[in-house]
């Protein structure tokens, strides 16, 4: 006797009912509409922030091309820069305003599936040869409206709607059948609660996590430039996994909710104060537990900390000069580019700027290990609530997520610092550029998140998502394999 049979009857009997109550064909509009629509609103969000890029981009070509030509004319004698600051040959000033470059983080290919951190941080910083404070703390200008209510993106789908799907389709898998008095008749058949209760849950996965999976993926193929590429096929396989283990997760709560033998209605509410238990109010509690465990440091108080200890430095700048002066000389390079006061001043700053980003180096970093402290303890508290969970990752998988965007800015940092010593040595030496220096300034080279290191975050939060979902399931099992479970679920109680 296949032991598979009862449970393949009361699946294919599932199957024809949704199809029968066109709940199928309703369900498969709703979720093809907010995946198009949600993929279109997150495509134009991305090109938004790679238009901001190619913008910074183009004018900092503009301005490099600008003073090269002005260098030229210079160095054939038919223009004279009418100071310092707008010298085209002074590394010093080159390197902290004209020729300061955009540093970006380029777009993956699954990027319009989530917003993520994009609408907290920019999607390039404009390094310069100053401290890291005046280039690495941009933040972008966003709607405050927009930031309060979300973006419509894929993820907001599969985070937020995709549960009240399912909870609306299964809050009553059992109690209706005992409503209507079929439940009894059911299970005069070769069939037990848990494969009733099985097949109804199998069958609203296949209708629902399929149809998910299948318009998610086609939305998001139809807008991506390279639908075929590794990356996007990597990312899509990873996205499709986190929606089947986020939707299992709620059909699990729903089956456990109706293993219990109360009322639709009771089930019905409980769900909803369940979803808003997951959505709301545990994200709240563990965000006020992690600021009063680990307060986030204050940017305010940062940003004096940074402007008193560049003022310290000021005081010491004539020291810091004469120190330098006595333990480098007075050079005199073949190509000098500035002379008597100018060159003074410009050397006082330099030291200025060095002495001062030590200490501003150092108050960057304490800031972010507190913030890293206080983002470890979120990391684990998110394991309470799914729908953080889902977030946080469909976010990675996207590209947009907090650790892409940490692997970014570590690296603009190291590029900030390569640039700096670039520039402010030549300063420092009062050399010269000529035209064939301005080939050979330093590039920004984004090195992508390792794969391993995205596929072991997803496969932690698939983790948080499957266990729970797995427990779920053996406590609904095991409710209704005890003959109390049959009382509850066979006969409704007299009113």
């Amino acid at each position: 006797m296949n032991l598979n049979a009862p449970f393949l009857v009361c699946l294919g009997h599932e199957l024809r009912l949704l199809r029968i109550e066109s709940l199928s064909a309703l369900i498969g509009f709703v979720l093809a509409a907010a995946f198009a629509y949600a993929a279109w609103n997150g495509t134009g969000w991305a090109q938004r922030q790679q238009e901001a890029v190619a913008t910074a981009q183009t004018a900092h070509e503009t301005r490099v091309h600008d003073k090269l030509a002005q260098l030229n004319a210079m160095e054939a004698g038919t223009y004279h820069p009418p100071s310092a600051f707008l010298n085209p040959a002074n590394p010093l000033w080159i390197g902290l305003r004209h020729a300061s470059t955009p540093a970006a983080l380029p777009a993956t290919a699954l990027q319009a599936a989530a917003v993520g951190q994009s609408d907290l941080f920019p999607p390039y910083l404009n390094v310069s040869a100053d401290t890291r404070d005046t280039w690495s703390l941009q933040e972008d200008v966003e709607n405050p409206t927009n930031l309060l209510a979300g973006a419509f993106d894929p993820t907001f789908v599969a985070v937020v709607l995709l549960p009240l799907i399912l909870i609306a389709l299964s809050y009553d898998l059992l109690p209706s059948e005992r409503e209507r008095g079929t439940l009894a008749l059911l299970l005069t058949q070769p069939v037990s609660l848990t494969t009733l209760l099985a097949a109804k849950v199998t069958a609203r996965a296949v209708v629902v996590l399929g149809g998910a999976s299948l318009f998610g993926a086609l939305s998001l193929a139809l807008v991506s430039s390279n639908p075929l590429s590794t990356d996007f096929l990597l990312r899509i396989g990873l996205w499709t996994a986190l929606v089947w283990a986020y939707g299992l997760f709620w059909l699990a709560l729903c089956a456990t909710v109706s293993s219990r033998g109360g009322s639709s209605a009771a089930g019905a509410l409980t769900l909803c104060g369940l979803w808003l238990l997951f959505q709301l109010i545990i994200p709240t509690l563990a965000s006020s537990l992690a600021q009063a465990a680990l307060p986030a440091p204050s940017r305010s108080a940062m940003v004096s900390e940074i402007r008193a200890a560049q003022d310290q430095a000021r005081q010491r700048g004539d020291a810091s000069l004469a120190r330098y002066l006595r333990e480098h000389g007075e050079e005199r390079p073949d190509t000098p580019v500035l002379h008597g006061h100018d060159l003074d001043d410009a050397r006082r700053r330099i030291v200025i700027l060095l002495d001062s980003n030590t200490e501003v180096e150092r108050i960057l970093d304490e800031q972010e290990r507190r913030r890293q402290a206080q983002l470890s303890l979120i990391s684990w508290l998110r394991f309470l609530s799914p729908p953080v969970l889902m977030h946080d990752g469909l976010s990675e998988v996207a590209g947009t997520g907090e650790i892409r965007l940490r692997h970014f800015h570590a690296q603009a940092e190291h590029f900030g610092a390569r640039w700096r010593e670039h520039f402010l040595t030549r300063a420092l030496r009062n050399e010269a550029l000529s035209s064939a220096d301005y080939a050979r300034f330093p590039a920004f080279d984004y090195q992508e998140l390792p794969t391993t290191r995205l596929i072991g975050e997803i496969t932690l939060i698939l983790s948080g998502l499957i266990m729970p979902a797995a427990l779920l399931g053996l406590l609904a099992r095991r409710r209704l394999k005890k003959p109390v479970a049959h009382e509850q679920l066979l006969f409704v109680p007299h009113t």
